[in-house]
């Protein structure tokens, strides 16, 4: 399992949300940056899915509780102390819900089929959300599923523990440069909702791409616990 890695580094997978916004007046971000809702790419994907006969691979009802259960079961995991002294028990770690918008702001980034993160995905409810990506090329579109890739996704974020027990990094401090980036998101106790999109596009006519994108409500804030020791 491949995860994006940059020097910073139903849903809306068929339909752009529900409320369509305007991110090009009010681009929620910092100054400079350029929202990934501005002039996103169209469902059939932008320029650099030419000839890659690229799929929006739509989350499904049943999909989106996959995906909720496996992030939430790893929340009241490590909430309870059940990976304590690495993992203290929180004070608070609320379930996580879907949501339409950072979903459809996940997949502004996919459809560009070009894999790496954006500059900016917030919305105008989450002005400082956060962001984790995954990508993997397959040869075999019978055996790799959607399902396949998403559970393997869901089981590479768990194994990121090891990053904490060995010392690279602190669930009391964290560091954008660490490694265990995509679990420190899952239990980030200032995030209550999450949303994803996921992209299929060709590779060299043989092989091809999943492209997963999942944005969360709330940033990890370097120098900052991840959660609140209870």
């Amino acid at each position: 399992m491949s995860r994006l890695v940059f020097a910073c580094f139903a849903l809306g997978g068929l339909t752009p949300g529900p409320t369509p916004t305007d991110y090009c007046t009010n681009s929620f971000c910092e100054p400079g940056l350029v929202n990934v809702g501005c002039n996103p790419p169209p469902l059939t994907g932008g320029p650099a899915c030419a000839g890659k006969n690229p799929e929006v691979m739509e989350i499904t009802s049943v999909e989106i509780d996959f995906i909720l259960d496996k992030m939430n079961t790893l929340r009241q995991s490590y909430a309870s102390g059940a990976h304590t002294p690495t993992f203290p028990v929180a004070r608070s770690m609320p379930s996580l819900q879907w949501d339409a918008e950072l979903a459809s702001q996940a997949g502004n980034n996919v459809r560009s089929c070009i894999i790496g993160y954006d500059m900016c995905h917030n919305t105008a409810q989450f002005n400082n959300s956060g962001q984790i990506g995954f990508v993997n090329l397959f040869d075999n579109v019978a055996i790799h599923t959607k399902t396949y890739f998403l559970n393997e996704v869901l089981l590479t974020i768990s194994k990121d523990k090891e990053y904490f027990e060995n010392g690279v990094n602190s669930y009391s401090s964290y560091n954008p440069k660490s490694k265990g980036v995509d679990l420190a998101h899952v239990l980030n106790d200032r995030s209550s909702k999450v949303g994803c999109a996921l992209q299929k596009f060709d590779y060299l006519g043989t092989y091809f791409y999943y492209f997963l994108i999942c944005n969360f409500s709330a940033n990890l804030i370097a120098g900052q616990p991840i959660y609140t020791q209870g």
